[in-house]
């Protein structure tokens, strides 16, 4: 048989003999069947191969969880690149802000606990349990460590432990983790800190962004991190608060020459009346920022323009920070020098040179951001330890005590108090209408109330909505107050939410989902908190009385600790 017996012929179709065709279609068949038994082999090989893999990260995990360590966290994220990925996704679609809380979050938590400080761990989980309580998130995960921590269970801790560690290495990621995050325990001497460094200080369990390079640096065994001379400082309160930019202030080297510094003391002493090295307890903290304020800039500098009088910068970016008014400026420059006074700078020189640091000839006359631990019976100013040495309370009549602190200080002026009772009543209102959002709430009333809102609500005109579900009425009217509160508040005016598309994000309409008006009803709620947070942290440095006659806080327990880089 030649090769052409194997054309088509007309009257034969495809042309292939009978025999030729069933010997193609046997072969057909046996190539067949060998390829379903290798497709079939080949899967259960791949089964057996998931298995074996999942059972070797189920171990991996174990063995890991017993003592997680940074380094252990970049093996595992190196060997199981898919379930690392699978993290990670959670924190990338975040933005920087949001990403640089939960640094900050688990940064603090997890040097907590991998110094064994179990008080400061667990104090760190319920501040953020309330967080999520007020915005209604779940919280089963905190109460959960919470829960076991409380009970001591070692294994349990460091489960936490590894946890933390993941989460923190899928939010910074990985390549910043690994060059970054070795110290978060305290594994390597800190030498120095430079711009978009976080370091954590102990002192009050304190994870911050290092604002402008070469601004701090070690001395000692790298135990203790100053400021080193120049702008800036360190953010006692944490990430996102201003620092003063002449606080402190190097009588020698850096940006100021002796006559310079010795320029702002005279300067100051004049309009104080008061001598250098002279106590400021006579004087408020307004006071002193308007003295302070004079050799800072006057008309047509800087501070002027950013109507900044006490050169204020902002950690996150290093920049000074530009306020609204000159009011708004010398309030915060205010609240600045109370800030100073609370750390000892209680005279005129050491306002401007800041506090000099003992046993360091390496220093200067630079401010200590973390120092060694005190002695354990050094409480703090208005504070006594228990008779069991477990805990600081107030001393009677003493400045921290509650009844005698309260009547000390001034009640609130009556424009930031209305203001203040209206952020409570907007929380209210915003906790009732999330309420009724619920679609767990299956009462009447709930239901009558997402059923008021929605896309097409309004469309025909607020006669016909009324017309069609006179019901849903003071849901809509519920919905619509709370909008115009922040609207009114950020905007000045009684524009529409269309008018200004920066409110888009915060404030709810009649026409959109149940699920859209409480996303954005969560998101309204954190920001008065926010509001709120701010307005008693000013009131309290002004020396007003705190809002709903809430005691003063009491320090920590702890002291200033070893300053770590974190990132």
């Amino acid at each position: 048989m030649s090769w052409e017996d194997l054309l088509p012929r007309p009257g034969q179709g495809s042309g292939v003999p009978e025999a030729v065709l069933g010997g193609m279609q046997a072969r057909s068949a046996i190539d067949q069947n060998n390829a379903q038994t290798q497709l079939i082999g080949a899967q259960v090989q791949k089964l057996n191969d998931q298995q074996t893999q999942e059972r070797q990260y189920q171990y991996d995990v174990a063995q890991y969880l017993k003592n997680p360590t940074p380094e252990a966290t970049l093996a595992m994220f190196s060997k199981y690149p898919e379930q690392a990925n699978a993290l990670s996704k959670g924190y990338a679609v975040k933005d920087e802000a949001a990403r640089n809380s939960d640094i900050g979050y688990f940064g603090s938590l997890y040097s907590a606990l991998d110094k064994g400080n179990t008080p400061i761990a667990l104090s760190t989980l319920r501040q953020r349990r309330d967080a999520d309580q007020r915005a209604g998130l779940d919280t089963t995960l905190d109460d959960d460590w919470i829960a076991a921590l409380e009970g001591g269970d070692t294994t349990a801790s460091a489960t936490i432990k590894g946890a933390v560690l993941a989460n923190l290495a899928a939010a910074a990621g990985r390549d910043k983790f690994a060059q970054n995050f070795g110290a978060v325990g305290g594994s390597r001497e800190l030498k120095s800190a430079n711009a978009g460094d976080w370091v954590y200080d102990q002192q009050g369990n304190v994870v911050f962004k290092v604002p402008q390079a070469d601004q701090y640096k070690s001395v000692g065994q790298g135990d203790t991190l100053v400021k080193i001379p120049g702008e800036g400082g360190a953010p006692t309160g944490g990430a996102g608060q201003y620092v003063g930019g002449w606080t402190p202030r190097a009588r020698n080297g850096g940006d100021n020459a002796d006559n310079v510094v010795d320029n702002k003391i005279s300067g100051m002493a004049t309009a104080l009346g008061v001598g250098p090295d002279e106590s400021l307890a006579g004087k408020s903290p307004l006071d002193i920022a308007k003295a302070l304020t004079l050799s800072e800039g006057g008309p047509g500098s800087l501070a002027d323009r950013n109507n900044n009088p006490g050169n204020l910068t902002d950690p996150k970016t290093g920049q000074f920070r530009k306020f609204p008014t000159k009011e708004a400026g010398l309030a915060a420059a205010a609240a600045q020098v109370a800030r100073n006074l609370k750390r000892g700078q209680t005279t005129i020189r050491s306002m401007v040179e800041g506090l000099p640091v003992g046993g360091s000839s390496q220093s200067g006359g630079a401010t200590v951001v973390a120092t060694g631990q005190p002695k354990a019976k050094d409480a703090p100013n208005g504070y006594q330890w228990s008779a069991d040495g477990a805990k600081l309370e107030p001393i009677p009549g003493g400045p921290a005590d509650k009844g005698a602190a309260t009547a000390a200080l001034k009640p609130w002026p009556s424009k930031q108090l209305e203001a203040r009772v209206t952020n409570d009543a907007s929380i209210q209102n915003i906790d009732n209408a999330m309420r009724l959002l619920d679609p767990k709430n299956n009462s009447p009333e709930a239901k009558a109330a997402r059923a008021a809102v929605g896309p097409f609500t309004g469309a025909l005109g607020d006669q016909f909505t009324h017309w069609n579900d006179p019901g849903g009425d003071n849901f809509r009217a519920l919905v619509g107050q709370i909008g115009g509160v922040i609207i009114k508040d950020i905007s000045g005016a009684a524009v529409s939410a269309t008018e200004d598309a920066r409110l888009a994000k915060w404030v709810p309409k009649v026409n959109d989902p149940p699920a859209t008006i409480a996303a954005k009803l969560r998101n309204l709620r954190r920001e008065i908190e926010q509001r709120n947070l701010v307005m008693d942290r000013v009131a309290r440095d002004q020396g007003y009385r705190p809002f709903g006659g809430s005691a003063p806080a009491a320090p920590a327990s702890g002291g200033w600790g070893k300053a770590t880089r974190v990132k």
